[in-house]
């Protein structure tokens, strides 16, 4: 009797270990996480008139972790700073992250923000320009302590959902920076942009870095 229990039991299991291993593998739904690399850029609008609008610059660690394709079909952060709002939304992404140290320098290579779609456990990095949406009510980065939300619109819930926040700090060093962007008209029309922008570490990655010094000072 207590034989026949055993096995049953066993096989019970088995079945449920079955089962599991098939919905992970190949019945889970698409489950999109958000992670950010640890820094961003804050800058102007190179594209504003007269470079008075704000952007940013942030890059982020798109992983599926379900097996099921799923699209991820646009970003937002939502910025505070003191008590005041701004909601940026996805403009460009950066194609190309190489550093040009030479007088003349080589504007970005981008291209306009689209939707893209990841596969079964697949990460990518994306760098991505934001804008205000208001550009009535945007104004530039003052010396303060910013608070963002990361926001995304996916296949997963069809919704907009929050998957990050982040903190930076702008200094007085930055905003002096930040005021060195230029925009001169040239004799054919165009425009010459002088672009400045400014590499922010984010709070969580000055708290893991701290931990490391404490870490190997404790040695």
């Amino acid at each position: 009797m207590l034989e026949s229990i055993g096995k049953n039991w066993i096989s019970i299991l088995s079945l449920a270990v079955s089962v599991f291993v098939l919905y992970n593998n190949y019945l889970s739904k698409f489950r999109l996480e958000i992670r950010d690399a640890g820094r961003i850029q804050v800058s102007k609008n190179p594209f504003s008139e007269g470079l008075q609008q704000p952007c940013l610059i942030i890059d982020l660690i798109f992983t599926n972790q379900g097996v099921r394709k799923g699209i991820v079909e646009d970003i937002a952060i939502s910025l505070t700073d003191k008590d005041k709002t701004s909601i940026f939304r996805s403009l460009l992404i950066v194609t190309d992250r190489s550093k040009n140290f030479q007088s003349e320098l080589i504007p970005p290579k981008t291209e306009s923000f689209t939707a893209f779609g990841l596969g079964k456990e697949e990460s990518i990095v994306k760098q991505i320009m934001l804008v205000p949406t208001d550009s009535s009510q945007s104004s530039p980065f003052t010396i303060s302590t910013y608070h963002a939300d990361i926001w995304a619109f996916s296949s997963e819930y069809k919704d907009w959902v929050k998957y990050r926040s982040v903190t930076f700090n702008i200094s007085e060093d930055d905003v002096k920076a930040l005021n060195m962007s230029t925009v001169t008209p040239q004799p054919n029309g165009g425009y010459f942009v002088k672009w400045v922008t400014q590499d922010k570490p984010l709070q969580g990655s000055e708290t893991r870095l701290i931990a490391l010094k404490n870490k190997i000072i404790a040695k």
